[in-house]
């Protein structure tokens, strides 16, 4: 059987994905503003315990600002790290690869439309199996849905918290940064061959 590998999306396969200064901009706040008014919210939403319409009647409670269009979608740009597509086809050929990614539904919609989760083997958004990292609910699910024990699993993340909590379950993680450390982190654990 095979190792599988779980695969963020947001900052390590794609760049570009945070709409919050875009938001901030728009609604004449700065970021840090934008965060105090929503990371209360944002939780429940990336696990789909909120729709983003009521993640904006929260926002606007909590704020004051009356946002009327959804602007999660709307500012969301992601580049493709084609660098990291190319690994990820290469590491296929030994592992199967999943991507375990924080998601919303308009950010999920926009990556599967554009064929950026193509790539992998399967998917778990955040939203769609109701938790999100860093909590161990999320890698234990995963982990559970591809009858992998956490010491015959890989996860590569971009934020330090999520790769210690994959650690903490005894999952061999790697704290993404660049696509040529990451290649030279492998290679050295002997996950990869060049």
């Amino acid at each position: 059987m095979k190792t599988c590998c779980i695969v963020d999306m947001g900052g390590v396969m794609v760049t570009n994905h945070d709409v919050t200064p875009a938001v901030a901009a728009h609604l004449g706040l700065s970021a840090a503003q934008v965060r105090d008014y929503s990371n209360e919210y944002v939780i429940a939403l990336m696990e789909g315990k909120i729709t983003t319409a009521m993640f904006w009647e929260l926002f606007t409670e909590r704020c004051g600002i009356v946002v009327q269009e959804e602007l999660l979608g709307k500012f969301f740009h992601p580049i493709r790290n084609e660098a990291m597509y190319k690994f990820i086809q290469k590491l296929k050929q030994t592992h199967r690869v999943v991507c375990g990614t924080n998601s919303i539904e308009e950010h999920y919609a926009f990556h599967l439309a554009r064929g950026d989760y193509d790539v992998f083997d399967i998917i778990y958004p955040s939203h769609k199996i109701g938790v999100a990292k860093p909590q161990a609910a999320f890698y234990a699910y995963i982990l559970e849905q591809e009858h992998c024990i956490p010491s015959q699993a890989l996860f590569i993340d971009d934020l330090l918290e999520n790769v210690e909590a994959a650690r903490r379950l005894g999952i061999r993680a790697f704290h993404f940064t660049n696509d040529k450390t990451l290649k030279a982190q492998m290679f050295s654990e002997g996950e990869m061959s060049f």
